[in-house]
């Protein structure tokens, strides 16, 4: 797809979204400028039929905008901007119908100010060349028929004057919208173009540092045990059989090595990560057991050492616990069971 062809909601659907109270509010100046333009130049309407036509046509038109450029919409289609072109200028068509042999002024037709924002409202949806294409069309069609009208005009000027007046507002706001289109694009394709070449540097910083590392780690394991053995056997100048058997130890392991790394999965590695956050081991010196013994049997001797118990701020701990009552130390349930010869 080439850039001309491109609009801000491909390249940037967040910000098509951001811009889309724009379209309502053009559609909103439009229609209420149709109809206070109607309303207030009642006196140059010559057939109120076409000028009711003409505003119900640039109504249509700006509900067919904020219709097309809804975000549920996307995209915004071709067929939509040729529509609202049509409309756009259908509006004007009748307007001028309307008021023909009647216009006194230019400047305050509503029709070709209509069709230069409704064409402003495209610049988020449509590529920047169909919108100066859409303006340049429509803007010789008013030039033309501003031309026809200038002698019914009440200032006694040259057609060009009139026709410029009436190109103006519909090149300005229309053009505006292509250039914002054109450079936005621009911008966009600038920004995907230096974050896809950032990307590529920092992939080939990260393998190269990959790289070094496996490096260092293959060197590390080899001098703990390979390269000593080839020294060895450098010095000597000769191969014996404990130093077969020391290969074979040595290919052994990096063989294991091998495969338990090949083996491993991501479930391995996240028992191996919780594993190292889990609670530190009981300390060696104390030792509590979970489930409450039986008495010992008569077999086993009174004098038979007895794990130690912890120490007695860890056995208040252990005591504020819901389950205190069930756990016991070891020599708390000796001490309950009766010995060997009945003795308490």
């Amino acid at each position: 797809m080439s850039r001309s062809s491109l609009t801000q909601q491909q390249l940037d659907p967040l910000g098509a979204l951001a811009a889309w109270p724009l379209a309502p509010a053009i559609a909103a100046i439009v229609t209420v400028s149709a109809v206070t333009a109607t309303i207030t130049q009642a006196g140059q309407t010559g057939n109120a039929l076409l000028g009711s036509l003409a505003i119900a046509a640039v109504t249509l038109a700006a509900i067919l905008l904020v219709l097309a450029s809804r975000p549920r919409n996307a995209p915004f289609r071709a067929a939509a901007h040729v529509a609202i072109a049509v409309l756009a200028l259908a509006a004007y068509l009748l307007e001028q119908a309307s008021r023909w042999n009647h216009n006194a002024l230019i400047q305050d037709d509503f029709g070709p100010v209509a069709i230069g924002l409704l064409l402003l409202g495209l610049a988020p949806y449509r590529p920047w060349r169909q919108i100066a294409a859409s303006a340049g069309v429509l803007a010789l069609v008013v030039a033309a028929v501003t031309w026809v009208q200038a002698p019914f005009h009440s200032i006694d000027v040259a057609p060009v004057v009139f026709a410029a007046v009436a190109v103006t507002q519909v090149l300005a706001p229309a053009l505006a919208g292509a250039a914002y289109s054109r450079r936005l694009v621009g911008s966009l394709l600038a920004w995907q173009t230096d974050a896809r070449r950032a990307i590529i540097e920092r992939t080939e910083e990260t393998r190269a540092r990959v790289v070094r590392a496996v490096v260092e780690q293959q060197r590390t394991e080899l001098a703990a045990g390979v390269l000593p053995l080839l020294t060895e056997v450098l010095e000597r100048g000769e191969i014996t059989k404990a130093d077969i058997t020391r290969a074979g130890a040595l290919a052994a392991d990096v063989r294991k090595a091998l495969l338990r790394e090949l083996d491993k999965t991501w479930l391995d590695a996240a028992i191996a990560r919780s594993a190292r956050h889990s609670w530190p081991a009981a300390s060696p010196r104390c030792s509590w057991s979970p489930i409450p013994t039986a008495a010992p049997p008569p077999s086993i001797p009174t004098s038979a050492p007895r794990p130690r118990p912890c120490s007695a701020p860890s056995a208040r701990r252990r005591a504020s616990t819901p389950a205190a009552s069930s756990f016991r130390s070891p020599r708390a349930t000796s001490s309950a069971a009766p010995g060997p010869r009945g003795r308490p």
